[in-house]
């Protein structure tokens, strides 16, 4: 057996008694899989698979690796594309010793900081739409704010607005006294339309009434 060989055994053994059941077995020995999830407590958690081929040399050199999402998964692109970024310098650092534990313990961290940060991106964006919904709704109530152009205007259309009120007012009280002045009637018209003036006067014209001594 060589010394790469028995390096990759001791490997495999306490990778086994580590992650139990998570730990996946195929029928090749040198090919298997780790079922990794992050311990945070929430609604959707992510699962990912760190699946490895070991060559010839491991770990003198890197292992062959890929890591496989799960059906419902909400890692984009970009995610998968910083993870494998990272994970292969991780990778580099390594080499010499066996390192499955290392990138398994990395892609637990990642996917750790990975759900945090999307979490309070969440909430975030909901604290935002609601401060956005509070300032639309307070516009409501809120006045157009007054600058020195809008004053001016104001003022000009005040103006021209009162010079209308008063030229009305002045036209009504024109036409009030001209109709006043229309149905007044004379002294004499009023006495001949007031009979019972008229029938007194003739009352003392003809002396049917005495007069007082």
């Amino acid at each position: 057996m060589s010394e790469f060989a028995e390096e990759r055994e001791n490997e495999i053994d306490a990778l086994k008694s580590i992650y139990g059941d998570e730990f996946i077995e195929s029928e090749d020995p040198s090919k298997f899989s780790i079922r990794i999830e992050s311990d945070l407590v929430v609604e959707k958690n992510e699962v990912l698979f760190l699946n490895i081929s070991y060559t010839e040399r491991y770990p003198e050199e890197a292992p062959e690796f890929e890591i496989e999402t799960s059906e419902d998964s909400t890692l984009n692109s970009e995610d998968i594309d910083s993870l494998y970024k990272n994970l292969s310098e991780t990778v580099e650092e390594s080499l010499g010793m066996v390192m499955v534990f290392t990138m398994a313990s990395y892609l637990k961290e990642f996917l750790h900081d990975l759900i945090v940060y999307k979490e309070e991106l969440v909430t975030n964006m909901e604290r935002l739409r609601i401060e956005k919904e509070i300032e639309q709704e307070q516009k409501k109530f809120i006045g157009t704010k007054v600058t020195p152009e809008l004053f001016r205007e104001w003022a000009e259309k005040f103006r021209v607005e009162m010079e209308k009120a008063k030229a009305a007012a002045a036209d009504q009280r024109k036409g009030t006294a001209e109709d006043s002045k229309k149905g007044r009637l004379t002294g004499r018209q009023l006495f001949e339309q007031d009979k019972s003036l008229a029938n007194s006067d003739a009352k003392f014209v003809d002396g049917d009434v005495p007069a007082d001594l």
